[in-house]
Order: structure tokens, then C-alpha cells, then sequence
């Protein structure tokens, strides 16, 4: 073959590289897959690299005819931020590019006004969402995600010359919603009695979600090696899209976070720990030295397996269904660590940087200031949690 580069990796793994179009900035592009065919069998691999390249010059064409078109500048877009955006965010913001393209990938940008985006807007809210009784139009605020989503495209258009300005910013979006969270928090009698219903390691989770405000990715996430004394350090939350593979990124903003735990918090995670143990010698098996602190020990009792995001979500719900509270959120128990925090008196700097939100811009000479707000935070939450925390029974308990 005389287009492009195939070469053996390995013994019949083949890697097949052809030159694409180069993207808006100028910048030289290539496609590249790898397949496998028979070892050492370079004509059935050529075979194969043929029909790839077609597939590609079909897609390549079909994009050149959409030139200058917002669908193409969709698909740029969503091609230049994949590589710098977590895959639960890429996951989220593919319905609404994938309906941007569908509705008005065909006009071209030159043509395109705030008022197409109005319109636009108008019938993306009557849209019709979810099936039975759930069935509900698209809410305000949904609709400014599009909107969001748009404006971000229209302004990387501009910086790549392919729009002469971003008309999003004339473009009217409907009003913000109201929400109140509050609504939706725990509260510190109802997470009592849901500790007293909850399984070992759901009691852990929320115990800890009440004593850090981590989100849910980053309590998965957390590992026994990231506790030092009574320090926790959340370094990555673990994240999964539908059909996808679990994996670790950094928390949300890239922030890591140092949180100091209060002793009764400690001594929780004490008695998890043997609980651990002695499920996975009960399992005939031994407890991995380093691992989640949420382990999935029903399908590995070395403790080595992390739970996904969505398992605690579940068991959340379940959670108030069994301890006969209100469905409270489960983002309501962070929301919930940060106004109880506050209201005890917590500055608001230190209750942010706990929760590992941006008040201000953070300078090396204010470290010193808020590792001491933490922990007046440690201690406030201590006592806080101090009578909803009830200590483990000794025998070992399931790991649910």
C-alpha cells in the first residue's frame, strides 16, 4: 500500500498512521488505529488498513463538506478539549454538543446570530425529558448548560479566526433557577439514626463525607496510605462514564486537598480497619497493607477493589429508605459540613479551602493561617459528629 505508515508493534498487533486534515489553527494532524491480524502476515494487515483508510476519507469528507460550518466547529472543539477534560465531563457535554450539530450544525458561522441561539433555546426547553412519571421539560437551568457549552465553543471559534465574534454573548438564555440545597440536607438527628441502620462500609463513607465535605469521586477514592496521623490527604477521585472503566483523576478544579480528622473520626476509621481485617481472614484471605479505605470486599476481601461513584449513591438512597428519613441528597452531606462549619463559627476562608473551594487567590503566606483554621474546623466537626458517631461493635461486621 502506498498511503500512510503500517507498521508490526508486536507479533500481530499492527499499528496503521495516515495524514488527516489539519485542524483550524494550522496545526498537522494525524489519524492512528491499532488492530490485530496474523503475525508476520503484512498483506491481511494491508487489507485491513485499506478499508480503515476509507472509513476514514469517508469521514474526512463529509467533515470538509460541512466546512465552515458550526458543525464543524463542534467537532473541532469537542476534538481540542477531549484530551484536557475529565471523561465524566466529555460524557455530560455530549448530548448537548451531539444536539448542537443535530439542529444547527448546518448553518454556516458567518450566518449564524443570537437569534438562531434564541430559538434554539426556546425549543431545547420544551424538549421533553424522561418517560411515566418523571416526564418533564428541560429546566432552566439545564438550558444555560447548553448555553454554556455554546458560548465556550463560539469563543474558541474566535480564537482560531473561524468566527468574526462570539454571538452567544448576545444571545438570551432563560433566568437562573432557585435552588436551595438546604432543603435537600441532612440533618445531624437524621444521619444519626441512618448511621444506626447503615452497613460498615457505608457508615464509614458517610461519616467521612460528614468530617471532610468530600464529594463523593474523591471519598471512593481515598486510600489508607493517603491518612498520615490525623492528617487525610485527598489526592485523585475516582470516576466512571457508562460503558467505561473505572479511573482516577485529580479532585474537582485539580485541587488536592489536606484535611486534619477529629479523633473521633480516627478512632472510626480504626475500628473500619479491623473490620476489614477480619472479614478478609474470615474470607481466608489477608488484608492488602495499602488499598481504598472503601474497599468492594464482596468481590475482593484483600481489600484492593475501590467501589465506584455510583455505588454510593445507591446505597445513599437505600440508606434513607431504611432509616425511614426523607430522600435527602447525598451532595447535601457536603453542603452540610460547610454550613455546619460556618455556623459554628469557622471562617468562611478555612471552611472553603476544607472543602477545597477557591475563595481567593491562596499565597504561601497564609498557610500557616489556615492549616490553624482547620484545625479549630477539625475540632469544631469533632464535636459536632461527636454524638452521632456511635463506636463499632468489636465482632466483625459485613462490609456493606
Amino acid at each position: 500500500m502506498n498511503r500512510g505508515h503500517l507498521e508490526e508493534r508486536r507479533p500481530g498487533v499492527w499499528r496503521y498512521r495516515l495524514p488527516a486534515p489539519t485542524s483550524p489553527d494550522g496545526k498537522p494532524r494525524q489519524h492512528s488505529r491499532t488492530f490485530t491480524s496474523p503475525k508476520g502476515d503484512r498483506k491481511k494487515a494491508e487489507r485491513v488498513a485499506t478499508a480503515i483508510a476509507a472509513e476514514w476519507d469517508r469521514t474526512d469528507n463529509e467533515q470538509a463538506a460541512a466546512k465552515g460550518t458550526v458543525a464543524e466547529l463542534v467537532r473541532e472543539w469537542v476534538a481540542f478539549r477531549a484530551p484536557k477534560d475529565s471523561p465524566t465531563t466529555i460524557y455530560r457535554r455530549t448530548s448537548i454538543t451531539n444536539r448542537l450539530i443535530k439542529d444547527l450544525g448546518h448553518l454556516p458561522l458567518a450566518d449564524l446570530t443570537a437569534r438562531h441561539l434564541d430559538r434554539w433555546y426556546s425549543q431545547i426547553a420544551a424538549t421533553t425529558i424522561g418517560t411515566g412519571k418523571t416526564k418533564r421539560t428541560m429546566s432552566p437551568n439545564t438550558v444555560r448548560q447548553y448555553h454554556a457549552v455554546v458560548k465556550a465553543i463560539l469563543e474558541q471559534g474566535y480564537k482560531w479566526d473561524m468566527v468574526a465574534a462570539n454571538v452567544a454573548d448576545k444571545a438570551t438564555p432563560p433566568k437562573q433557577a432557585a435552588y436551595d440545597i438546604g432543603d435537600r440536607m441532612p440533618t445531624l438527628p437524621a444521619i444519626k439514626v441512618m448511621l444506626a441502620v447503615a452497613g460498615r462500609s457505608v457508615r464509614t463513607a458517610v461519616i467521612l463525607g460528614a468530617a471532610t465535605g468530600c464529594r463523593r469521586g474523591e471519598l471512593v477514592g481515598l486510600r489508607w496510605s493517603d491518612l498520615d496521623g490525623n492528617v487525610l490527604h485527598v489526592q485523585r477521585a475516582l470516576v466512571k462514564v457508562p460503558g467505561g472503566a473505572l479511573t482516577a483523576k485529580l479532585p474537582k478544579n485539580d485541587k488536592t486537598k489536606r484535611i486534619i480528622l477529629p479523633p473521633g473520626v480516627l478512632d472510626m476509621l480504626a475500628d473500619h480497619r479491623a473490620g476489614c481485617v477480619e472479614w478478609a481472614r474470615a474470607q481466608g484471605a489477608r488484608l492488602a497493607a495499602d488499598g481504598p479505605i472503601l474497599a468492594h470486599q464482596r468481590a475482593d476481601p484483600t481489600g484492593r477493589t475501590p467501589f465506584a461513584p455510583d455505588w454510593l449513591s445507591q446505597e445513599w438512597e437505600r440508606l434513607c429508605d431504611r432509616a425511614k428519613v426523607p430522600r435527602f441528597a447525598l451532595k447535601g452531606l457536603r453542603h452540610g459540613h460547610g454550613s455546619w462549619l460556618v455556623d459554628a463559627g469557622v471562617s468562611i476562608a478555612a471552611a472553603a479551602a476544607r472543602q477545597g473551594h477557591t475563595v481567593q487567590v491562596f499565597a504561601d503566606r497564609y498557610v500557616h493561617a489556615l492549616a490553624a483554621g482547620d484545625a479549630q474546623a477539625a475540632e469544631v466537626i469533632g464535636h459536632l459528629l461527636e454524638p452521632v458517631i456511635t463506636k463499632t461493635t468489636a465482632t466483625p461486621a459485613a462490609p456493606g
